[in-house]
């Protein structure tokens, strides 16, 4: 990936901040080696191609949303509406799949994992980023930057707190899939600085906000140093907590 085109995403994108950065770096490291026709499942814009760096890889994305949807088709992107509980997909259909911070979006997570599992050849793969729900119980609204600016409303549309990787597992059993790997990912600080950016910069009634129009470009210029720092490999590792996030490889088996 082109480094000048990565702070200007990390800045100024939608795609990049500086915990999607760590994001990112785990999911090319996941990707590393793989091949063939991914699902990207339910990323929003269906971003998860943008920042993925292995030209053996081609994806297939889908939202729910209509307008996520026509952003990503607008970047060329193979981008379809759909319900991540019925995918328009048949059987072992793809080689792998990638699930970044969509699981906590879905009331029936179960559902959509078993969908997952049907839509994925035997041997496949599904590479998971969901919230750290541990954490987030545990820091509680301080975790939020609406918690210091307590005028601007709140938004969002989890539907849980997150997961550990106790549950994640769990959950992904039950859909049929053995566990390769999982654990915290994005460490401590600048996830958690990562976190409050997002929250400030992508809210509609924070865009129009005063505190925003003051903030904007102190933080701009604050995320521009971290997600320098987030290009160091580990380094958010020194940080010590739990993660902003829980990730998984999972895998579907060979016999099914």
């Amino acid at each position: 990936m082109d480094f000048l085109q990565t702070i200007n995403q990390a800045v100024f994108g939608r795609t990049f901040l500086p915990h999607s950065l760590a994001r990112a770096r785990k999911l090319n490291d996941f990707l590393r080696g793989e091949r063939g026709l991914f699902l990207d499942f339910g990323s929003a814009d269906c971003k998860v191609e943008t920042f993925i760096d292995n030209p053996d890889i081609t994806f297939i994305a889908f939202d729910f949303e209509e307008r996520e949807v026509a952003r990503a088709r607008k970047r060329n992107a193979n981008a379809l509406l759909a319900d991540g509980r019925r995918l328009p997909f048949k059987d072992q259909a793809f080689d792998g799949c990638v699930a970044a911070e969509v699981l906590e979006h879905i009331d029936r997570d179960l559902d959509a994992a078993k969908e997952i599992h049907r839509v994925l050849k035997p041997g496949a793969k599904l590479f998971t980023l969901v919230p750290n729900g541990a954490a987030r119980k545990k820091w509680g609204p301080k975790a939020d930057a609406y918690y210091y600016i307590p005028s601007i409303p709140h938004g969002g549309s989890h539907v849980r707190e997150g997961y550990t990787p106790e549950t994640l597992n769990r959950l992904l059993t039950q859909a049929g899939f053995q566990t390769r790997q999982s654990g915290y990912s994005g460490k401590g600080l600048i996830a958690w600085l990562g976190l409050t950016y997002y929250n400030f910069r992508f809210r509609e009634e924070t865009r129009k906000s005063l505190a925003w129009k003051l903030l904007r470009m102190t933080l701009v210029r604050l995320m521009l140093f971290l997600s320098l720092l987030g290009l160091v490999p580990g380094l958010d590792a020194q940080f010590q907590g739990e993660g902003m996030d829980v990730y998984g490889v999972h895998q579907k088996p060979n016999n099914n």
